[in-house]
């Protein structure tokens, strides 16, 4: 074949194959650890309707939140630091981690934002009563 064909046909080759990448880095879904004290582009747990859910600290501005669901709820408001489930954007439940207490509104469903924050709250309170190096301290004495 021709020097100056094969030549072309290799450039082009080159575009194509830069092109499909460059595809296929725009597509991918975004895969980050979800944390709750810094916002990332998580991959956020979903409702069977297509709604989001987000869970995050409530800022010590944002009581009244808490106060209007434990008031919906007809409850007492948690105590000290505070998980908020978000909805789309819209509270619709809150718990504390020191005292357990949950709140959530009568009017939508919050069954599954409810076990999203038992769970985080779980690994949160599991994380604070066992730091990683006293684990494998504790782990290595267990195992001698």
């Amino acid at each position: 074949m021709n020097t100056l064909l094969n030549n072309e046909i290799a450039r082009d080759r080159a575009a194509s194959v830069q092109r499909a990448a460059n595809h296929r880095t725009a597509t991918r879904p975004v895969r980050r650890r979800i944390g709750l004290r810094r916002a990332t582009k998580a991959v956020a747990p979903q409702l069977a309707d297509g709604g989001v859910i987000a869970l995050r600290y409530a800022h010590a501005d944002e009581s009244d939140i808490v106060h209007r669901l434990a008031e919906l709820d007809s409850a007492p408001a948690p105590r000290g630091e505070v998980l908020l489930a978000l909805v789309d954007g819209e509270p619709v439940a809150a718990m504390g981690l020191h005292d357990g207490r949950i709140v959530a509104t009568p009017f939508r469903p919050t069954a599954d934002a409810v076990a999203h924050l038992r769970l985080s709250a779980e690994r949160l309170t599991r994380r604070e009563r066992f730091p990683r190096r006293r684990r494998r301290l504790a782990l290595a004495r267990f195992a001698a």
